[in-house]
């Protein structure tokens, strides 16, 4: 009994040497820092170790504080300049065990909202052009957070006939067919500006295509192509978002897709730009491979409601038309013309007229969801 007392001051010796260094090594993480410009806002996004506890506030007009408790960061890799008119950039501290991110705004009093969201974990400040405390239209509209402009983009044309089925049909008319289809049934919804990267049986290169939907500041890009197989049995229609392949199929399907690169007069067409270019783009895009993924969804979802053919899914592939556009984007392959099966229903009018039907009901739903949800499909 008489030893008691050292086993006591033995853990207290334990707990003052031990417990300072294990409640640090508890602390979470914010990992990084960056940002998108976008048309009447700007968006700062945080990545975080996992969901964190956080406040925010206004220390002055200019400045928004966003504190998390318990929290580190690395402040060289939590600061960014950003100078869009809105932000002029944001700066991370570390203050004891309390992480801080001091957000510098051009203009004062400009309104601000914080959402947190998984998959993966992090923080998204939105601050917009509308002023603290106005009043006026919805949260969506004073962030300009809507769907108004789609671009269409029929795969091939001209000189570049895409794949072409037994029975001659070509994959560059069965594109621009639906696609023109497409348009008119969009256009009937009132609400979006719809353009076609081609109007008619054109070779357009692919960063024409995409430099295009920038230049008319598109919110959506679909691109539709139809497939061909080394086997004449593969059939079905699927939708890829961009990211790296996963499966040899869709490395096949992505090659097939970017070898009209061949036919461009660039002396280096498969360039992606530098490293530090690459690690940029990475990071500007996390948030459109999120919304390109929920829109390739619900592409999916409606084609497989109207047909019968083999849903084969929902896929990412290195596309190169879809890594230079700024906006969420996906490429529909509607079918393999190398089957007979899909290339007779690929030449049927009623077909194209009922898929371009489904790809428009898949535009405008996503487009209620995302104004729905303020920018967030998820």
């Amino acid at each position: 009994m008489k030893s008691l007392p050292k086993i006591f001051i033995l853990f207290f010796l334990l707990f003052v040497l031990i417990g300072p260094a294990s409640a640090a090594e508890k602390l979470q993480r914010v990992k990084r820092i960056r940002f998108y410009s976008h048309r009447g806002f700007t968006r700062v996004v945080l990545d975080v170790q996992r969901d964190l506890r956080y406040s925010s506030r206004r220390p002055s007009s200019d400045q928004i504080l966003v504190e998390f408790p318990q929290a580190k960061l690395d402040p060289a890799k939590c600061t960014v300049n950003i100078n869009d008119g809105l932000v002029k950039g944001a700066k991370g501290e570390q203050i004891g065990k309390s992480a801080k991110i001091i957000i510098q705004l051009q203009q004062p009093n400009l309104k601000y909202a914080i959402f947190s969201l998984r998959r993966p974990p992090r923080l998204v400040i939105d601050v917009s052009r509308a002023r603290a405390g106005a009043k006026g239209g919805t949260a969506v509209e004073e962030k300009g957070l809507k769907i108004k402009t789609i671009i269409i983009d029929p795969g091939h044309g001209g000189k570049d006939p895409g794949a072409v089925g037994r029975r001659g049909l070509k994959e560059k008319d069965v594109t621009l067919d639906i696609a023109r289809r497409l348009k008119r049934n969009l256009d009937r919804d009132g609400r979006l500006k719809v353009y076609l990267t081609r109007t008619r049986d054109q070779f357009l290169p692919l960063r024409k295509r995409s430099s295009f939907a920038n230049q008319k500041k598109g919110d959506l890009f679909i691109s539709i192509h139809a497939n061909a197989a080394y086997s004449r049995r593969i059939s079905g229609f699927e939708t890829f978002y961009l990211c790296e392949a996963v499966d040899d199929t869709a490395r096949a399907v992505a090659a097939r897709e970017n070898s009209v690169l061949r036919l461009e007069s660039s002396k280096n067409p498969q360039s992606m730009g530098s490293d530090l270019e690459v690690i940029l783009w990475e990071l500007k895009y996390t948030e459109f491979r999120t919304q390109s993924r929920e829109l390739a969804q619900l592409v999916q979802k409606n084609l497989d409601r109207r047909f019968k053919m083999r849903n084969r899914g929902v896929k990412t592939a290195p596309f190169y038309v879809l890594r230079k556009v700024d906006m969420p984007s996906v490429l529909v392959e509607v079918g393999f013309i190398s089957n007979l099966g899909d290339e007779a229903m690929l030449a049927s009018k009623s077909h194209r007229e009922k898929m371009a039907q489904a790809l428009a009901e898949s535009i405008i739903s996503y487009r209620r969801k995302y104004e729905r949800e303020k920018g967030f499909t998820r």
